[in-house]
């Protein structure tokens, strides 16, 4: 499937729903295999934009995709999330 990704933006606290909602449809076809929801699922994207740099991809105006770039003690760490 092809998806027009329009524009990247800095997500914002209003944001978090939408992402939590294509973090699920990107996610959830593994929670079958795994037994339970794997991570990113269970993630509060409030916190998760107040704390880490989380940027947005938009088809038009609809929130499409997500990247997390967060830091820990060994560096940078690149957290994709996308729906399809």
């Amino acid at each position: 499937m092809y998806v027009e990704i329009n524009r990247l933006r800095a997500a914002e606290l209003s944001d978090a729903r939408a992402i939590t909602s294509v973090v699920e449809a990107a996610y959830r076809h593994y929670v079958p295999r795994l037994g339970s929801p794997p991570r990113p699922m269970l993630d509060d994207y409030e916190q998760v934009i107040a704390r880490s740099q989380v940027t947005v991809a938009l088809d038009r105006s609809a929130i499409i995709g997500v990247i997390v770039l967060d830091r820990n003690a060994r560096g940078f760490f690149i957290d994709t999330r996308w729906s399809t």
